[in-house]
This record gives C-alpha cells, structure tokens and sequence, in this order.
C-alpha cells in the first residue's frame, strides 16, 4: 500500500515521522482516520480514577524535591 503525496510506503510514512515508529502503528493510525476521521486517541474511558487531586499530587511532588529522601509514610 502506498500513501502520500509521493507515494510512500507504510513504513517509510512511519519513518519520516518518528525513526522508531513501528509500521503496525502507523497502519493503526491510518485506519483509525479512515474509519473515524480522527487522529487524537480517545480520551480514557474506564480504568481506576485518580486518588488524588492535581494540587494534591503537586504538593507531593514538591516535598519530594525538597526533601529527595522523603519516606511515603511522610506524605
């Protein structure tokens, strides 16, 4: 299959792109846009919801920096 302006191949697309992008996931992306007409993933839709808040996960994060040898019991 080819696909482009100049015509590349699956893994050539991928290639320009990203050097690592596999060829499985650039035809992954090609047929999510063709059938969905979208190239964003789909935001998260199950799965475990956050324990903490984002300013409450802030304040961890700046404890931690200010004292790297925090224990968890400390937070």
């Amino acid at each position: 299959m080819t696909y482009g302006p100049l015509l590349w191949t699956i893994a050539e697309a991928g290639q320009r792109v990203q050097p690592n992008l596999d060829q499985y996931s650039v035809a992954s992306i090609i047929r999510t846009f063709r059938i969905e007409n979208r190239t964003e993933a789909l935001p998260n839709a199950g799965g475990r919801r956050n324990v903490f808040i984002p300013e409450q996960e802030n304040e961890m994060v700046n404890m931690v920096r200010a004292n790297n040898a925090i224990r968890l019991r400390a937070l």
